[in-house]
């Protein structure tokens, strides 16, 4: 079973991912904040990150870089996940080290293909 860091700072979002992801079989473990979510990344390396852009502490490319900076967890596929759609537009997903992009809301099969084709590039 892939296991699969879910960082957001919105409850509702947390828990509707986390009932998504764990219908296509992911273990997710679950942080609120960038801060916590480099430990959780550290703790426990998962094979991928679901991570908002906007939060407290550390925004998304905050972490995304303090991520980058971890010898043991540095090439973790992560994924911007975003109500912002010019961040796909613009690509500005990528200039921040981000992998992929999903803009919020997405579908089932679009998270579903997202993740699967970062897995498979690995």
């Amino acid at each position: 079973m892939k296991t699969l860091l879910l960082v957001d700072d919105s409850p509702a979002f947390r828990e509707i991912a986390q009932l998504m992801l764990g219908y296509l079989g992911y273990r997710v473990i679950v942080s609120c904040d960038g801060t916590d979510a480099v430990a959780m990344a550290v703790k426990t390396a998962p094979n991928l990150i679901l991570m908002d852009i906007n939060m407290p502490h550390l925004n998304g490319p905050q972490t995304v870089a303090a991520i980058r900076k971890q010898p043991t967890i540095q090439t973790i596929p992560i994924v911007a996940v975003t109500a912002d759609p010019f961040w796909e537009i613009d690509l500005k997903f990528r200039e921040f080290g981000f992998d992929g992009f999903l803009s919020k809301p997405f579908t089932l099969q679009q998270l579903q293909q997202s993740l699967d084709g970062l897995l498979q590039s690995r």
